[in-house]
């Protein structure tokens, strides 16, 4: 059995990687469709439509500088477009993938702000009330992403869907200030402190352990000198003591 679940485990890898291929051949499939009906239909609807799937799919495929750049540009060449505050929304979801949550938050905030979006795209303000909190509490300020919350979910009222959501996200909420700490604790580890010393001494170059903070460089002999001789310069050197000589004692003659 547990050699049967290992090799059920070893497909997992595998079988994620085949599928991711995949998805990423299908996507771009679909790009050279749309880049031919917006060349080849231009000024149509379905052209119009088609820069919106493209820039779409430019943010399946985590190119968020690129799609960052095609939202922001079909949001401002058609404002009334019924995709458009959808762009707008994604302007600021490219924005969050890249973790730029501060602009994030401003560009949801100002999508939730637009009162104008209410005739055709309710929806579009509440997704990004919801986004401007997550951005919020990405940026450490829990208690103001509670508040939004908080304040969505007396507005949704009987839409039980919307106010199950909601609630969700903020129990998440909960969790996030040490979650929080403890990445900030992972990302920023205590500095080694010095080991302790007896009363009197410290470290340094002017410490009693005289330990200079850069040691010297030591330097070749120039050729033809001794590199064992430390004889200081102007110093007369100390003359070896004299060979010991063995002496016979003199017999006297008989």
């Amino acid at each position: 059995a547990q050699a049967r679940l290992a090799d059920a485990t070893r497909m997992i890898r595998p079988i994620d990687y085949v599928v991711e291929d995949r998805l990423k051949n299908k996507i771009a499939e679909q790009q050279a469709i749309y880049q031919d009906v917006i060349s080849s239909h231009a000024g149509t609807t379905a052209a119009v439509d088609a820069e919106f799937h493209l820039a779409m799919a430019d943010f399946r495929l985590g190119d968020f500088d690129k799609a960052l750049d095609a939202f922001a540009a079909f949001a401002t060449a058609h404002p009334d477009h019924q995709f458009a505050a959808e762009a707008r929304i994604n302007e600021a979801n490219c924005l969050f993938g890249k973790k730029d949550y501060e602009a994030a938050f401003a560009k949801f905030k100002t999508v939730a702000d637009d009162a104008s979006l209410d005739a055709s795209s309710s929806r579009a303000r509440a997704d990004a009330r919801r986004q401007a909190a997550n951005c919020a509490a990405m940026l450490g300020d829990v208690d103001n992403a509670r508040l939004m919350l908080e304040q969505m979910l007396e507005a949704a009222g009987q839409n039980e869907n919307s106010a199950t959501q909601l609630q969700s996200v903020i129990r998440r909420l909960e969790i996030l200030p040490p979650l929080k700490e403890g990445i900030e604790a992972l990302n920023n580890p205590p500095k080694p402190k010095q080991p302790a010393l007896p009363d009197g001494l410290t470290f340094g170059p002017d410490s009693a352990l005289n330990i200079p903070v850069n040691p010297p460089k030591l330097t070749p002999p120039e050729p033809g000198t001794d590199a064992a001789d430390d004889t200081p310069d102007g110093a007369e050197e100390t003359p070896e003591p004299a060979e010991e000589v063995e002496t016979t004692p003199e017999v006297p003659a008989e």
